[in-house]
C-alpha cells in the first residue's frame, strides 16, 4: 500500500470505531486486504473470518440483534457483496443496524472487462438506509476529513431513525498489500476528532397517553399482545407487569417477545401462554370476544389468531412501535410511534391502581382457567410418544438460566409456543423474524452467541439446517457453548400443515418438490466441519447431551431424530382436543 492508502485505511477503520462499531466479520479477498489489515490491527476491533459472504452476512446480523450495535461486514468486490443481499434484507426488515463495507475497483477499470468487477453503486437498493461512496484514497487533508465525516454519518444513519443496514464503498488501487513498516497506529488527523452523534429517544406523546388511558379504562375483556422483539428493543417485563394489572388486562406474549419466560410467574400477570389451540378453537373464539387490545413488538405469528381478528371486526386494537406500521390486517385503532418501555410505564403510571372490577376480574379467571386447560391437553398429548412436541418441551425444559434460546424459522418458531409451557428462567430469545426467512439460521445463531456473550441453544429444523450448512465453518473455532439441536423430520413439515398438503393436484410431487424429503446424514455432516455430533433418539438422551453440549466450550450438533408427521399429529390433536374439551366446560371458553 502507498503512504496514502496506509493512513486512508487507518483512518477508515478509527471512524467507524469512534462512530460506537466493535465487531467486524471478514471474508478472505484480495482488492478488500487494506480494509482487513486496518481493522485487524485496531485494538478497538474484535475481527472474524468467515469464508462465505452469506454467512458472514447472517452472523453479524446475529451479533447485533443481542448487542443493538452495528456490526461491520467487509468483502472484496465482484459478485462477493452480492451474497450479503438476504442478511442485508433481514436486517432491514428486523431493524438491526448494520455496517456493508465493499472494497470496489477504481473508476478506471469500470465498464472495461477488468475481472471481478461490477457496479457496486446502491448495490442493495432499497433495503439499504444509506449508501455512501467512499471514493478514492487522497492524501489532502480535506479529503480525509470528507471520509471521517461521510463513516461516522453513515453509522448514525445504521442505527437512527429507523436502524437498518448502510453500505460503505471503498474504491481501492494497486499495490494492496500493507507497506513493510506502516509506523505506529496513531491518528491521522490530530484534533478533537469525529463528531460525536448523539440519537433521540421516542418518547410517546400526551395524546396517545390519555387515548390509551381512556380505552383501557373503559374495556372490559382487554388482552396485552406481545409480539417478536430484538432484547434491547423489547418492552421492560417489569413495565409490563405494572400495566397488566393497571389495566385488568390477560397477557398474550410469543417467546420471541422477550418477555414470556420473564412473566412466568408474576403473580401481577394473567399470562396466556397457551393462546394458539385457543386461538384456533371455534369454541373459544365463539365466546372470546376481546374488547381492547394493546400490541407491543411485531404483529403475532399466529393463525389462530388471525382467525380471531377476522370474527371481530370491530375490536379496538392499539399498537405501540418504535419503527414500522405493525397492521397487515389493516384494522388498527391508533398507533403509538414510540419506544415500549416509556408506553407502557407512562400508561400504567396514568392508570395507577385498578380498581378489580367484577367483569374484568370475571375475563382474567376464564383466561387463565382456559390456559390451564390447554396445557393439560398439550400434556397429555406430548407424552403419548417420542415425536417433535416432546423434543421441544424437552429442549425448553433444560435449558439453564444465563442463556439464549435461538429459534430457527417456519416450524421451530411455531412449536416453541405450542409445545412449551413457561417457566421462570433467565433466558434471550434470537430469532429472524425480519423475514421469517429459514435461510442463515446457523450463522445468525453463531452471530448471537458471540453477540450476546452466553451459552446458546439453537433450535433448528433440518431444511434450515441444511440451507445454511456452510454455516458451520465459523462455528469451528466457537470458544462459547453452541447447541445446534436439529429437528430431523425428513423436510419441511410445515407444509404438512398448509392447505397445499391436501390439494389433490399436486398429491404425486408433495414429497419431492415441497418437503423436500432426504436421507442424509446430518452428523456426518457435522463431522465434517469438524464440530462434535450426536444422534438423539429419545428425551433421557436429548436432556444428557444437551447439557453436556451447553456446559462446554464449541459448537455441537445433536441430530434428533423425530417420525415425520409427528409435527402435525400433535397439532391436530391439540386443536381436537382443546375443541372437545372447552365444548364440554362451556364455562372456560364463553363470556359470562
Amino acid at each position: 500500500m502507498t503512504e496514502a492508502l496506509t493512513g486512508w485505511v487507518r483512518l477508515l477503520a478509527d471512524s467507524l470505531a469512534e462512530a460506537g462499531v466493535r465487531h467486524a466479520v471478514l471474508s478472505p479477498g484480495s482488492r478488500s486486504t487494506p480494509l482487513a489489515w486496518a481493522l485487524l490491527e485496531h485494538p478497538a476491533f474484535v475481527c472474524r473470518t468467515v469464508l462465505d459472504e452469506r454467512s458472514a452476512g447472517f452472523l453479524a446480523v446475529g451479533w447485533a440483534k443481542m448487542t443493538g450495535t452495528p456490526s461491520l461486514v467487509v468483502s472484496t468486490s465482484g459478485t462477493a457483496p452480492a451474497n450479503y443481499l438476504p442478511s442485508v434484507v433481514e436486517a432491514s426488515n428486523s431493524g438491526t443496524p448494520m455496517v456493508v463495507l465493499t472494497a470496489d475497483r477504481p473508476w478506471e477499470l469500470m465498464d472495461a472487462m477488468a475481472p471481478q468487477t461490477t457496479d457496486q453503486q446502491r448495490l442493495f437498493g432499497i433495503y439499504a438506509r444509506a449508501y455512501v461512496e467512499l471514493g478514492l484514497p487522497e492524501p489532502d487533508e480535506e479529503t480525509r476529513r470528507g471520509l471521517r465525516r461521510r463513516v461516522v454519518g453513515a453509522v448514525a444513519k445504521a442505527r437512527w431513525p429507523r436502524p437498518g443496514p448502510v453500505q460503505l464503498n471503498a474504491r481501492l488501487r494497486k499495490p494492496l498489500e500493507p507497506i513493510a513498516q506502516p509506523g505506529p497506529p496513531a491518528r491521522v488527523l490530530d484534533d478533537a476528532g469525529p463528531t460525536r452523534v448523539f440519537l433521540p429517544t421516542r418518547e410517546p406523546d400526551a395524546a396517545a397517553i390519555e387515548l390509551l388511558a381512556r380505552e383501557c379504562s373503559a374495556a372490559e375483556r382487554g388482552l396485552i399482545l406481545c409480539g417478536a422483539a430484538l432484547p434491547w428493543q423489547a418492552v421492560d417485563p417489569e413495565a409490563l407487569a405494572t400495566l397488566a394489572e393497571a389495566t385488568g388486562f390477560a397477557v398474550v406474549a410469543e417467546t420471541t417477545s422477550q418477555v414470556r419466560f420473564a412473566l412466568g410467574r408474576d403473580p401481577r400477570v394473567t399470562l396466556c401462554d397457551g393462546f394458539e389451540p385457543l386461538f384456533r378453537s371455534a369454541a373459544f373464539r365463539r365466546g372470546f370476544g376481546p374488547d381492547c387490545v394493546l400490541e407491543f413488538g411485531a404483529p403475532l405469528l399466529s393463525a389462530g389468531w388471525e382467525q380471531c381478528l377476522g370474527e371481530s371486526p370491530s375490536l379496538r386494537r392499539h399498537a405501540v412501535a418504535a419503527v414500522g406500521w405493525p397492521d397487515p390486517q389493516g384494522t388498527l385503532s391508533s398507533l403509538t410511534i414510540a419506544d415500549p418501555t416509556p408506553v407502557a410505564r407512562a400508561l400504567g403510571a396514568r392508570l395507577g391502581t385498578t380498581r378489580a372490577l367484577p367483569a374484568k376480574t370475571a375475563w382474567r379467571e376464564r383466561m387463565a382457567a382456559a390456559n390451564r386447560l390447554v396445557w393439560r391437553v398439550v400434556a397429555a398429548e406430548t407424552e403419548r410418544s417420542w415425536g417433535e412436541s416432546l423434543a421441544v418441551r424437552t429442549v425448553l425444559g433444560s435449558l439453564p438460566p444465563g442463556t439464549v434460546l435461538a429459534l430457527g424459522s417456519s416450524l421451530p418458531l411455531r412449536e416453541v409456543d405450542l409445545c412449551g409451557r413457561t417457566e421462570p428462567v433467565d433466558v434471550q430469545v434470537w430469532s429472524q423474524r425480519g423475514t421469517n426467512g429459514i435461510d442463515g439460521l446457523l450463522s445468525g445463531a453463531i452471530g448471537a452467541a458471540l453477540g450476546s456473550g452466553r451459552p446458546t441453544t439453537l433450535l433448528v429444523g433440518d431444511l434450515g439446517f441444511l440451507h445454511d450448512v456452510g454455516g458451520l465453518w465459523a462455528a469451528r473455532d466457537l470458544e462459547l457453548p453452541l447447541a445446534i439441536v436439529v429437528l430431523n423430520n425428513q423436510g419441511g413439515r410445515i407444509f404438512d400443515q398448509m392447505p397445499v398438503a391436501r390439494a389433490a393436484s399436486v398429491a404425486r410431487h408433495f414429497a419431492e418438490h415441497w418437503v423436500l424429503s432426504h436421507a442424509l446424514d446430518l452428523c456426518a455432516i457435522a463431522r465434517a466441519y469438524g464440530l462434535r455430533a450426536e444422534r438423539i433418539l429419545g428425551a433421557s438422551e436429548l436432556r444428557a447431551e444437551l447439557a453436556r453440549a451447553l456446559g462446554r466450550p464449541g459448537a455441537t450438533v445433536l441430530e434428533v431424530r423425530v417420525p415425520p408427521e409427528s409435527a402435525r399429529d400433535f397439532v391436530r390433536a391439540v386443536v381436537t382436543g382443546v375443541e372437545q374439551a372447552l365444548s364440554e366446560s362451556p364455562r372456560e371458553g364463553m363470556i359470562s
